[in-house]
């Protein structure tokens, strides 16, 4: 099965040759690997990008995914400010050539109680220089994210969740983007069937 899920629109098709593809395969019941390509021969600016994933079911309830990309840019210069516009200076012309990174991550959830407790937790590593669709927040990150909820009643249920993000930022447009180093956030919640009631520490 071959599955296309990317799309780009060329100012002339002619000079410039785009194309993605994903390719999606189950193996037996509790299996499924996927890899996934993109490539786009734009003027000065080539890019390519590169990603596999695999998921392991080991029930209905529970699963754990595992997924690495590669990618690979040269784009030119333009302006850049670090102090939120006050100033803004220009790049070299070449600044980001050949700019490659990865990115990593694994997750997993499982449900126990009867359904009535669902935790879930994930582990995601972008490098600097990594580029990909929703990528620009985190990249040059750490991030680690737990999550747990109990069903009280059918009308009631509680919560809480973690991240913790670490900055792994190596140059001032990575350090801007990140704008901290380490931060930390927990959020405790209530929901109902008509309302919800958030907490936050």
């Amino acid at each position: 099965m071959l599955i296309v899920d990317y799309e780009y629109e060329a100012t002339s098709l002619l000079e410039r040759d785009s194309f993605g593809g994903r390719v999606d395969k189950t193996i037996g019941d509790h299996v499924k690997v996927g890899a996934q390509a993109v490539q786009e021969d734009r003027d000065d600016d080539p890019y390519r990008l590169g990603t596999a994933d695999m998921t392991l079911t080991a029930s209905e309830k529970t699963s754990v995914t595992a997924s690495y990309g590669e990618s690979r840019e040269t784009f030119q210069g333009g302006g850049v400010s670090y102090d939120g516009g006050v100033t803004v200076t220009s790049q070299d012309p070449d600044f980001n050539d050949d700019s490659r990174g990865a990115s990593y991550s694994v997750s997993g959830k499982t449900a126990a109680l009867d359904d009535k407790m669902n935790v879930s937790a994930s582990y995601t590593k972008t490098e600097p220089g990594y580029s990909a669709l929703g990528s620009l927040t985190t990249q040059g990150s750490e991030q680690y994210t737990g999550n747990a909820s109990y069903k009280v009643n059918g009308n009631v249920s509680a919560g809480i969740t973690h991240v913790t993000t670490e900055s792994l930022a190596d140059s001032e447009v990575a350090q801007a983007v990140a704008v901290v180093n380490r931060s930390h956030t927990t959020n405790i919640f209530t929901e109902g069937k008509k309302d919800k009631w958030d907490g936050r520490l």
